[in-house]
């Protein structure tokens, strides 16, 4: 993962180059210091810009998070992709030890590729199907 300033000066942040298989990244718009970033084999989270980072995984199986996404009502809210199991959400994204759970399977596919989430209504997502 790297951190630049208006497109100039580009740094690898600290550990996240021991990282492979990246994913998806995701940065909180209203606490722009926190960071989510998801990979093959982690959900990782850095509440400092991306100088440290511990793992917030309780409740979800890691492993090829495909889409992380805030609800954009309430930026506590987020959800995760994961591919060929489900989607994810926690409601305390923001807490040092945010939980998942797992939704029931609204779907029929398993290959949920990305998600948006409704900007009113944080129980309405739509996802997206396919390779």
């Amino acid at each position: 993962v790297y951190r630049g300033s208006g497109g100039l000066d580009y740094t690898l942040l600290p550990g996240s180059d021991a990282v492979t298989g990246n994913l998806a990244l995701l940065v909180e718009a209203s606490t722009p210091h926190t960071v989510f970033f998801a990979n093959a084999s982690s959900l990782i989270r850095s509440t400092d810009g991306g100088l440290t980072w511990a793992t917030c995984t309780s409740g979800i199986v890691c492993g090829k998070v495909t889409s992380l996404r805030f609800a954009p009502s309430n930026p506590a809210i987020l959800f995760a992709a994961r591919e060929s199991d489900a989607v994810y959400k926690t409601p305390t994204a923001n807490s040092p030890s945010a939980t998942w759970q797992r939704l029931p399977v609204f779907y029929t596919c398993t290959s949920i590729t990305d998600i948006q989430i409704s900007a009113v209504d944080p129980n309405v997502i739509y996802a997206f199907e396919g390779t």
